[in-house]
């Protein structure tokens, strides 16, 4: 019994005086030593070659140069914001979106399309459509293309035309003299308000209409064209007037 209690007392009393030990040493500051750097600085030398291949690169150039506000550059900015305002009706404020997003991309250049085909269909109204010239030389009246075809002689100025060495004019009267042969055969239906290459399509002959709009094309290009004709081109120009009245 006394045994016993005697260990039980020099366990506490180990016990005890182990536990602050531990504390003690678990609270005990590391010291550390501080090093400062005193190695020499050595500086970096820049490549000045380099430097300037980098400055006369455009990619590097990140300066931006606001453009000149001119006329024109306010022309631009009202008809966008005019086209902007358009795209907000037709859309009703909305986002476009699938095919209605891709029918409006494409609209600025259907609509630039259809301004093209408008003023060349008004083009060759009024080229069809002159009243009066007067030849070079002789004076000769030449009405529009309705008085000549159907009260002159159109054989009879072509002739005048040759004898005055007048082959721009002697072409006009060429055409004109295909023409009163088709509708005289009502291969066409000659109206004065009709254009020249109206009149290819109501061919129904293919190899006469192939012809006739080749030698349409002649004429636009010399008559339309103001363009000098000279000997051989002339001859080429009237074997071709020739070898399709002929077949009419």
């Amino acid at each position: 019994m006394h045994k016993a209690l005697l260990c039980f007392l020099f366990l506490s009393l180990s016990t005890c005086s182990f536990i602050p030990i531990i504390a003690q040493e678990a609270v005990t500051p590391i010291e550390q030593e501080v090093r400062f750097d005193q190695s020499p600085v050595k500086g970096s030398s820049l490549d000045k070659e380099a430097i300037d291949e980098y400055k006369n690169d455009p990619n590097y150039n990140y300066i931006e140069i606001e453009p000149e506000d001119t006329w024109i550059t306010r022309l631009r900015r009202k008809l966008s914001q005019i086209w902007n305002s358009f795209l907000r009706w037709l859309t009703g404020g909305q986002e476009a979106t699938g095919v209605l997003a891709f029918l409006l991309e494409l609209l600025p250049y259907l609509l630039l399309a259809g301004l093209l085909a408008l003023l060349i269909w008004v083009f060759l109204k009024i080229d069809n459509a002159r009243a009066v010239i007067s030849s070079s030389k002789k004076g000769v009246f030449i009405g529009d293309d309705e008085e000549i075809i159907n009260n002159h002689d159109i054989q009879t100025l072509i002739d005048q035309a040759l004898i005055d060495k007048n082959y721009r004019l002697a072409v006009r009267y060429y055409y004109l003299l295909t023409l009163q042969k088709l509708s005289g055969k009502e291969l066409i239906n000659w109206q004065a308000q009709k254009t020249n290459h109206e009149y290819i399509y109501e061919i129904k002959n293919s190899n006469l209409r192939q012809q006739f709009g080749k030698l349409t094309d002649v004429y636009d290009y010399i008559w339309y064209g103001n363009f000098e004709v000279d000997d051989s081109a002339f001859a080429k120009a009237q074997h071709a007037f020739n070898k399709i009245n002929s077949e009419i």
